[in-house]
């Protein structure tokens, strides 16, 4: 939830080139309706999207105010470095598409200006390996950077964090992937084209990081929804921190060195909370690092992620997919998924997992997405709201 304050400062402030369609409008509709982030109130002021969590690396708390601006809008000047790099190959260094930090006036905690160069990783969705290994066969991103405008970016963290809170924000919102492919799949799959048409401009939108996503996955395990909502609550009320952000104070998650030490807490199960520890210490860990997930196979990215106590099959598809923000791989633990997809394409319910990800192979190399604008729209309820297995 979000609460306005007054004090005004100077933020720094970036833009991400959006390649492909993307509406903000629908990526703060989706935040409110997606009860895991606690943020109802994500769509209240049209244009502005608030957000607040533990930033990728050092994990300190830190906000961003975002707006979208479309092509032609006055604002930063946004350059390239170059062709985006193939989706999932290079190193966390590789940037691209993205504009230098600027002083633009703002919130936050600092009570100071704030200069400094920041740029978000790009990636481009390319063909997907057969095997769901997360590499391309090739790169395949032939979009102007900026034709579909910008996203700016206005972050409140100390400015030397600035860049790693522009890029996080791309990953959140799905921005780092080339996007400009997605459409045309929809040309060929009819079902897919109803989608897009009634979700229109909808990316994924993800946990802040895998560690957000696989505590969430604990708390909802074999738990009602509504009840893991309010303990997610009650974590971050007395763990997490408020940060202030766009003139709005906003509540971060707590870090992972916080649970960690995570006490015994009152309604919840001693499993559960040794379940949150061990993600927790995971995290601080660096096995959760979000570019390394999905740089690896996707095997052997679930493989590692079902080494953590307490995630399974399911909960580690829902955190590389919603964490790591992998684009293009096949839940093959979704029951609900698979569900949708016999109803949507009419098939018998015989028609099982395998099949069903055969497929899926024309949604490639965006299956994530296609899973998730599936869901959303058949169960009008965002994914992972459901009494969850491991």
């Amino acid at each position: 939830m979000t609460t306005p304050i007054l004090a005004r400062t100077e933020l720094p402030t970036g833009e991400i080139a959006v390649r492909g369609p993307f509406e903000l409008s629908a990526a703060t509709r989706f935040l409110a309706g997606f009860g895991p982030a606690g943020r109802p109130d994500a769509a209240a002021e049209p244009g502005v999207l608030r957000l607040a969590f533990p930033s990728d690396g050092d994990w300190r708390h830190v906000g961003a105010t975002i707006r979208q601006r479309t092509p032609g809008e006055p604002g930063t000047d946004v350059f390239t470095t170059g062709s985006p790099s193939p989706v999932f190959a290079g190193s966390s260094d590789d940037f691209g598409a993205v504009s230098p930090l600027r002083p633009s006036p703002g919130i936050g905690p600092s009570g100071r200006s704030s200069h400094g160069p920041a740029a978000a990783r790009s990636f481009s969705a390319g063909p997907a390996d057969p095997d769901q290994s997360g590499r391309p066969l090739s790169s395949a991103s032939s979009a102007v950077p900026g034709a579909f405008g910008t996203v700016e970016v206005e972050v409140s963290a100390p400015v030397e964090a600035a860049g790693r809170v522009l890029a996080q924000v791309g990953r959140m919102l799905s921005l780092d992937v080339d996007g400009s492919g997605f459409t045309g799949l929809g040309f060929r799959d009819p079902v897919l084209a109803g989608l897009q048409a009634r979700r229109a401009g909808l990316r994924p939108v993800l946990f802040s990081s895998p560690y957000e996503a696989g505590c969430w996955s604990v708390l909802a395990q074999g738990m009602r929804f509504s009840q893991a909502m309010r303990l997610r609550r009650r974590l971050a009320e007395r763990y997490g921190k408020v940060v202030e952000v766009g003139g709005y104070r906003v509540l971060s998650f707590p870090t992972p060195g916080v649970l960690a030490d995570l006490p015994f807490e009152p309604g919840l199960a001693d499993f559960r909370t040794a379940r949150l520890r061990a993600v927790a210490k995971a995290a601080a860990e660096g096995r959760l690092d979000p570019a390394e997930l999905r740089a690896m196979r996707v095997a052997d990215a679930l493989e590692r992620l079902r080494e953590i106590p307490g995630i399974g099959q399911f909960s580690a598809e829902q955190i590389l997919a919603r964490g790591a923000g992998h684009p293009d791989f096949f839940p093959r633990a979704d029951g609900r998924l698979h569900h949708a997809m016999r109803e949507e394409y009419g098939l018998l319910d015989s028609v099982g997992p395998a099949d069903l990800e055969l497929l899926a192979g024309a949604w490639r190399p965006y299956r994530s997405w296609a899973a998730l604008l599936l869901r959303v729209d058949r169960d009008a309820v965002p994914i992972m709201e459901e009494v969850m297995a491991a």
